[in-house]
């Protein structure tokens, strides 16, 4: 994978490749054009047909950029992610915030690709994060 995908989706598939469990996701590339009405449908329906496919209920639309999360910097919680997402009609729509948003705008004009991935969403008992190292 190129890291013109974004480091997120490329950490996700490292992850994925060394065997540990990973949520079920893929790529939304930024330029996918979700004003034609044919790219659209068939935005929707790949969507539907995955959730069906892997047995999904509920999907995760986050940001994936090429520079997010790198030695040089971070932008960790700085853009959008939406979660829930049940069907089609609603993963365009959450598609068209998170690469819409402010911080994915201003982040794509001045530093790279902002590109969306959509993963499997699984409702957690517990969640946090933490840092090894002071981010600052």
């Amino acid at each position: 994978m190129s890291v013109s995908i974004g480091s997120k989706a490329e950490n996700l598939k490292h992850l994925l490749d060394a065997g540990l469990n990973v949520p079920k996701f893929y790529l939304i590339p930024t330029d996918t054009n979700l004003e034609n009405v044919k790219i659209q449908a068939k935005v929707q329906a790949d969507f539907e047909k995955w959730m069906l496919d892997n047995d999904i209920s509920s999907a995760a639309v986050r940001s994936s950029s090429t520079y997010e999360d790198t030695k040089e910097s971070s932008f960790a919680g700085q853009f959008k992610t939406i979660l829930n997402v049940r069907n089609g009609v609603d993963l365009v729509k959450a598609l068209r915030e998170v690469l819409a948003a402010e911080p994915s705008q201003t982040y794509s004009d001045k530093k790279g690709i902002v590109n969306a991935v959509v993963q499997e969403f699984i409702e957690p008992d517990i969640a946090g994060v933490i840092f090894s190292v002071n981010p600052a």
